[in-house]
């Protein structure tokens, strides 16, 4: 998909121009690329894409002083984020300071779990669990991610590590 392409259906999508609608005007590009190839699903996949990394209302603004006034509130919380180029939300993750104080004693096994989706901007939800001496479930950490490649992992298992002190 050429910027052009992916540009046009961004501003019509915004204009009120259902993505099915957009795909049916899709022809031959200036640049005399063939649009033809691209689907309905492709072109929803890149609005979604952009769609959740614009939270809007303020809500991302909101939840970092959110993080902040709990963190000023206990020493023990702890959140990290990241920013994209434009400097929006990319990733955020956070733990409470009762997640870190049960990682000190039940930290000896602890799965990641990416397996959520939040509903609103479909940023991916994902947690980091332990479990007790009774086997029962144990919160050690949250995420909310824009993208689950590598490089996101990646930056999430570092924030993790570093906040529970390596």
């Amino acid at each position: 998909m050429t910027s052009n392409v992916k540009r046009k259906l961004l501003k019509y999508f915004d204009q009120g121009v259902s993505v099915s609608q957009f795909h049916g005007c899709l022809g031959t590009d200036v640049n005399g690329i063939d649009n033809f190839s691209l689907t309905v699903k492709d072109l929803q996949h890149e609005v979604y894409k952009a769609k959740r990394l614009n939270m809007v209302g303020g809500d991302a603004v909101a939840m970092m002083d959110y993080f902040q006034k709990m963190q000023s509130g206990n020493q023990n919380f702890y959140y990290a984020q990241r920013l994209d180029e434009h400097g929006r939300l990319k990733d955020v993750l956070w733990m409470d300071a009762r997640s870190r104080a049960t990682y000190e004693d039940f930290g000896d096994v602890v799965c990641f779990d990416a397996t959520y989706l939040t509903n609103e901007y479909e940023l991916p939800f994902v947690n980091f669990i332990g479990a007790n001496h009774h086997g029962q479930s144990l919160l050690l950490g949250c995420a909310l991610v824009s993208r689950e490649d590598c490089d996101t992992f990646t930056w999430i298992f570092q924030q993790w590590l570093t906040c529970m002190n390596g």
